[in-house]
């Protein structure tokens, strides 16, 4: 796998992490994120780590370069959506 790209998995792990709070007691204000959604076009690239094991590689789009053959890009939507459990 091109060194450029990150496992899909780390990258999945990244974005997925939900903003913080936003407190301000003062003003008794308390903003909180429920739902976000990031969409990208990304290149992919597979390896095989020392294991065996194939592994997905993902960033985003590396080279812009006019040619009469174009890169195929793929795209990943992320949507992360807060839940609480009651009880």
């Amino acid at each position: 796998m091109d060194e450029a790209f990150v496992p899909l998995s780390v990258m999945m792990r990244d974005m997925g992490t939900p903003p913080a709070d936003l407190v301000d007691e003062e003003a008794g204000v308390h903003t909180y994120v429920t739902r976000f959604e990031l969409e990208s076009p990304v290149e992919l690239d597979i390896g095989v780590d020392e294991h065996g094991r194939v592994l997905i590689g993902s960033n985003p789009p590396i080279y812009d370069v006019d040619t009469s053959y174009r890169p195929a890009y793929h795209r990943i939507r992320f949507t992360a959506e807060r839940t609480e459990v009651l009880g």
